[in-house]
This record gives structure tokens, sequence and C-alpha cells, in this order.
């Protein structure tokens, strides 16, 4: 079975999402296990990459905004066509739909 273009294209984007969202996972629970390390001061490499991966978040804080501002978006305009659709879907009668029986 041959994959198609836009299939390939929808694997790979969910793949780059899930390596992100893996990435950031792994750092913050990184940032929480050495948040009480022995800092041995100037030069410290865990305090290294702490920060490096503190920026790594903040980088991705706008994007998880606007994320969830789509999302809301998205969820408000469904909450609004839902009912419509299912009022059209399942509603009103087969007189009221110009539906003819003929028996």
């Amino acid at each position: 079975m041959a994959i198609s273009a836009s299939g390939k294209k929808r694997i790979f984007t969910v793949s780059v999402c899930a390596v992100i969202l893996i990435a950031l996972v792994v750092g913050a629970a990184f940032l929480v296990h050495e948040a009480g390390h022995d800092c041995t001061g100037e030069g410290c490499r865990i305090c290294a990459v702490m920060h490096v991966i503190e920026d790594n978040l903040r980088s991705f804080e706008l994007g998880a905004l606007a994320l969830l501002c789509a999302v809301i978006l998205a969820s408000a305009s469904f909450c609004r066509v839902l009912p419509r659709l299912l009022s059209d879907a399942f509603g009103g009668t087969l007189v009221g739909k110009s539906i003819r029986l003929n028996i």
C-alpha cells in the first residue's frame, strides 16, 4: 500500500510535533529533577544546560499561546455550528423538511 504525498506530510508533521513535545517534557523534567543540585559556581555544566532548557521553554510559550487561542476560537465556532447541524439532521418533522412519503 503506497502512502500519498499528503499522508507523508501528515506523518512528518506529527513526528516533528511529537519530537518537540518529548523534548519539552524531558527538559521540564530535567529542570524539576536538578532544581536543587549542588552548584559548583562559575562554569557549572548543569546550570548551563538548565539555562538552555529555560530559553527553549520560553521560546515555545508564544507558540503555545497562539495554539491555545486557535483551539479556543475553533471550539467556539464549533459550538455555534454544532446545534444547527444537529437540528438540521435530527430536528423537525418530515413535513417540515418537505419529505414526501409514498406508500
